[in-house]
């Protein structure tokens, strides 16, 4: 038995899980040539390949290999030495129209996807979009998900919501690489403002540069001949978390528009009739966009009587794109917890700093008091040293400071 999809023969879409994950029409991947073949066979294709190209001694045909088969079974090591050592062309080259990434995406191949990227894999190929291509798989995951219930039968094999589920999440994971991608224009500065991901730091880290350690040469320049001071440990603190909340910010302003309605507690088919209407791919572009509520109501409307979404859906879905400009709680949170700190301060004791100001007032009276508190705070620090200052000691050699700056950014 065949299966069609959209007018194309799936020969490869028989039997269990490789109807799900060939969400797109594939044909058969038989590329007639033994190499591309050998890149989806593992460490032995690896030898294969290695063994062929040393005889081949540069022919032309070489730089022609294709790595489709390699992507599609996830044959990193074969992939690598076909792209990196035997310097193949076929990088973003089609085969039975699907370029390598393209096959990644259909797969589920994540890791592959960020790898192929990060060599220069071209996320557009003929005005076909990466993005698009990761949605309409979720799309057909979702539906075989929401039509498993307890399981289907395809060609006598039984396919169950268990087994679709985890295809759903790392296809998640894939469509929000995707939006990140695109929303900062290029992989290059999606992977810089994204270097805490595991797949940025196996893939990306050839595109870490000497720029860090340059920054902190010259700071450390400018502090050792007192033309820069070092900020207190507890100010730096208080910029790191408030870049870190920045980021935060970022991510979520990036986040894929269907997922954080899903967490919102939209349901799909809502969810669904609002991405398909807006046409918005991250929170991003929602507030970019600034729908007035007759935009939304009237675009919202129709799914309403169709019975695809509620009226309630409706209301919620204008609470949330109004309540996008709104200052979160959690920026007036820290005023109100100051105000009521400022309502309260003689129910406690006096805090340790206020404490220390006190005894330094006190005068002669109570110099020994205050020369006790001090070595007592000494004696609490001692146990807790603040190591960033030591990084631009004027007694730090040089090659102490190089050596320390290599090994923190891997360079």
């Amino acid at each position: 038995m065949d299966v069609e999809v959209e007018g194309l023969t799936g020969d490869l879409l028989r039997g269990g899980l490789e109807l799900l994950l060939a969400t797109l029409p594939l044909p058969g991947l038989d590329l007639g040539d033994p190499l591309g073949d050998a890149a989806g066979q593992g460490l032995g294709g690896l030898e294969t390949l290695k063994r062929t190209v040393r005889e081949a001694r540069g022919a032309d045909w070489v730089r022609h290999i294709p790595i489709g088969d390699g992507v599609q079974t996830a044959n990193l090591p074969c992939c690598r030495y076909l792209i990196e050592q035997a310097k193949v062309q076929t990088l973003n080259m089609a085969t039975n129209g699907y370029t390598p990434v393209q096959r990644a995406v259909v797969w589920g191949k994540t890791n592959m996807l960020v790898y192929l990227l990060s060599v220069g894999a071209d996320p557009i190929y003929q005005g076909k979009s990466l993005l698009d291509m990761a949605r309409l798989r979720q799309e057909r995951l979702q539906r075989a998900f929401d039509d498993a219930s307890e399981g289907v039968e395809f060609e006598g094999v039984s396919i169950t919501r268990s087994q679709i589920a985890p295809l759903i999440e790392e296809g998640r994971e894939m469509v929000e690489i995707l939006v990140g991608v695109e929303t900062h224009g290029s992989f290059s500065n999606w992977a810089q403002h994204n270097g805490a991901n595991p797949l940025v730091k196996r893939f990306a880290v050839k595109r870490k540069t000497a720029e860090p350690r340059y920054r902190l040469a010259v700071l450390r320049s400018l502090i050792v001949t007192d033309r820069a001071t070092v900020l207190p440990e507890e100010k730096r603190a208080a910029i790191l978390a408030e870049e870190a909340a920045q980021a935060a910010a970022r991510a979520r302003e990036e986040r894929s528009l269907w997922y954080v309605l899903l967490d919102e507690g939209f349901p799909r088919d809502a969810t669904r009739a609002i991405c398909d209407k807006f046409k918005k791919s991250c929170i991003k572009e929602l507030r970019s966009a600034q729908l007035s509520p007759e935009a939304i109501e009237a675009g919202l409307e129709v799914y309403v009587r169709q019975g695809v979404m509620t009226e309630g859906d409706k209301r919620k879905f204008l609470r949330f794109v109004r309540e996008l400009d709104e200052p979160s709680l959690e920026k007036t949170q820290p005023v109100a917890a100051k105000s009521k700190a400022a309502v309260k301060p003689k129910a406690k004791a006096p805090a340790p700093a206020a404490k220390a100001a006190l005894l330094a007032m006190a005068g002669k009276s109570a110099k020994g008091s205050a020369s006790n508190a001090t070595s007592a705070s000494k004696t609490k620090r001692s146990s807790a040293h603040d190591g960033f200052p030591l990084l631009f000691h004027v007694d730090l050699p040089s090659n102490a400071f190089m050596l320390i700056t290599c090994f923190l950014h891997g360079i």
